[in-house]
């Protein structure tokens, strides 16, 4: 534990695998953080790198940080979830093993938290050697503060770096879905458990490169498995509707809705339905309207429609 006066315990969740790259950098803004009541955990998903000797010589040297070892890997959801298994804090805040977070990070978000469930700030892109890509989360996407869980059904604004959550959230998200990430399911979770707050602020600076577990510009530009996409979707969906809430009625509909749409040409319950919850669902997209329609059109075509769609498409690359 780094100092005690006064304020309330914050635990620095951080999952660790193969990340002896970048690792130094990024503990280094975590030790020397602003605020002082800190407990940094960190679980390692058995790394074959110099990972674990990084993380031993700090453990060593930082009295307030604890390594906690998995015999196998377990992936960065279930990683995550060992780390919290030790988190004593009052909040919690999520670390990767590549970032690079301003020093006072902690301390802004712990003095406007407030009463939320979770505050999240904003994040600067950068690539493998820092320097800026001149795009932050808030310049794609419109952030969410607020109550209302559907403006979390469909996108994500709340990146896992870059929140901090109260503890009594714990019973309430864990254990995490299979479904989605886990920051997308603590922000859905939040939003009807105490609310979600934005902080407009950049707090991190926030690597991508090609090893990076989340994809937000698309660096790697895999091809898209649309037959995945579209059972994680149903699976995401499922497990939002399983949810007790004001909203359970509405995603239940949904899941039924979506679940159907490719055995009509097109599904007009699953658009409607998208129409009147149009303002809440797609929120956060930058998008002009006209946009957004088109976007609600094409989520609610069936199989015969895309599959003409893809066949043009093909054609038309070939030519």
């Amino acid at each position: 534990m780094k100092g005690t006066i006064n304020k309330p315990l914050v635990s620095i969740a951080v999952a660790t695998y193969n990340g002896e790259q970048y690792l130094i950098e990024q503990l280094d803004t975590l030790v020397n953080q602003t605020y002082t009541n800190i407990e940094i955990i960190i679980s390692d998903d058995g790394s074959t790198d110099g990972t674990t000797k990084i993380l031993k010589d700090y453990e060593k040297k930082y009295s307030f940080i604890s390594i906690k070892e998995n015999a196998a890997p377990h992936g960065i959801k279930r990683n995550f979830e060992n780390a919290l298994k030790y988190c004593r804090g009052e909040y919690i805040a999520f670390s990767d093993q590549d970032d690079i977070w301003m020093l006072d990070k902690i301390e802004k978000l712990v003095n406007n938290i407030g009463n939320h469930a979770l505050i999240y700030h904003d994040s600067l892109f950068v690539d493998t050697n820092a320097n800026s890509l001149g795009r932050t989360f808030s310049s794609d996407l419109r952030c969410y503060s607020g109550t209302n869980s559907e403006a979390f059904l469909l996108c994500n604004c709340v990146s896992g770096h870059a929140l901090l959550f109260n503890r009594k959230l714990l019973p309430i998200v864990l254990p995490f879905p299979n479904a989605r990430h886990h920051d997308w399911w603590l922000a859905f979770r939040a939003t009807e458990n105490g609310g979600v707050q934005f902080f407009d602020e950049v707090l991190v600076h926030y690597r991508q490169h090609a090893f990076s577990q989340t994809d937000f510009l698309r660096i790697k530009k895999e091809a898209l498995d649309e037959e995945k996409t579209e059972k994680d979707d149903i699976e995401w969906f499922e497990a939002c509707a399983a949810v007790p809430s004001q909203h359970q009625l509405f995603y239940k509909k949904w899941v039924k809705y979506f679940s159907v749409r490719n055995e009509n040409i097109f599904n007009w319950h699953l658009f409607f339905l998208s129409i009147q919850r149009f303002n809440d669902l797609f929120y956060m997209r930058k998008k002009n309207k006209i946009s957004t329609l088109l976007h609600v059109m094409r989520r609610s075509w069936g199989q015969d429609i895309k599959e003409n769609f893809r066949d043009k498409k093909k054609k038309i690359l070939r030519k």
